[in-house]
């Protein structure tokens, strides 16, 4: 398991209310607590962490991304603001901006992990569980499996309407939390939010990358749920049906032409 970089931090970008010093940051999270690799990366260092941080004397609960700078392309895009984090925080911004939740991006620093810099993401706990656990654990009942899926495909059908488009739109990206009798959907990663005109090829892309990762790993969704998601995205009426059902099919086109071969094992043992 890779070591959380805490070395010699320096401050590059902060949110509001989040303005500590390098010094503060290094006792913080020398200090953490709680610590949990969520991710790794086989080689070269970095990885992501929950973990919990006392700053002003306040505990708070965060997730730190951490990339290695172990290439001068790497460090020149950290310092110029074209990494993958700064792309992250510009993502998010440009979520809530259009009135959508996105996980909040509060501090990027630049840290050791022995002889190696990196470049660290903060951001704020997102609450609730990610889709991709919920669908795996299979304890929704009927009626909060429908709102999951016209609140996710309500969002992909905003997202058009805005000029955005999700590249990431895995269910792992996408964190649910059920508060006053609604699905709050938040996304996670933010690096993939760009500019495109609403189109049908963008709504299957986003649709595809829904049921792909379920599919690797044996969990199939429900053809029910994922016409739920295009409904919500597409509306009713009889023309609408058509259209809902040609999304489908070029859906399913392009998940059986995917060349991962994980998707292809899985849909090979769906088969027999």
């Amino acid at each position: 398991m890779p070591d959380l970089p805490t070395g010699n931090p320096a401050v590059v970008r902060y949110a509001a209310g989040w303005g500590y010093a390098a010094s503060q940051w290094q006792i913080a999270l020398g200090g953490a607590a709680d610590v949990v690799c969520l991710k790794s990366r086989e080689s070269g260092g970095g990885g992501v962490w929950r973990a919990s941080v006392a700053l002003d004397g306040r505990a708070r609960d965060i997730v730190i991304k951490a990339r290695p700078l172990d290439s001068l392309y790497r460090l020149a895009q950290s310092l110029v603001g074209l990494s993958q984090h700064a792309r992250q925080w510009r993502g998010a911004e440009r979520l809530v901006s259009e009135g959508f939740w996105a996980a909040g991006c509060v501090a990027i620093l630049r840290a050791s992990a022995g002889l190696v810099r990196h470049e660290l993401l903060v951001l704020e706990v997102a609450p609730g569980e990610t889709i991709f656990n919920l669908l795996a654990r299979g304890t929704l009942d009927f009626a909060r499996e429908r709102d999951l899926a016209l609140a996710v495909g309500a969002m992909l059908l905003e997202l058009q309407e805005c000029g955005l488009i999700n590249r990431d739109s895995k269910p792992s990206n996408l964190m649910a939390d059920w508060r006053e009798g609604r699905w709050r959907i938040t996304v996670l990663d933010t690096v993939a939010i760009g500019r495109a005109a609403a189109s049908d090829a963008g709504f299957v892309r986003m649709l595809r990358d829904l049921s792909l990762e379920p599919i690797a790993y044996g969990c199939f969704p429900r053809r029910s749920v994922a016409m739920r998601v295009i409904k919500a995205a597409t509306g009713g009426g009889w023309d609408a049906r058509a259209r809902r059902h040609c999304l489908w099919r070029a859906c399913c086109a392009q998940i059986q032409a995917h060349p991962s071969s994980l998707i292809q094992e899985a849909l090979r043992a769906r088969r027999t």
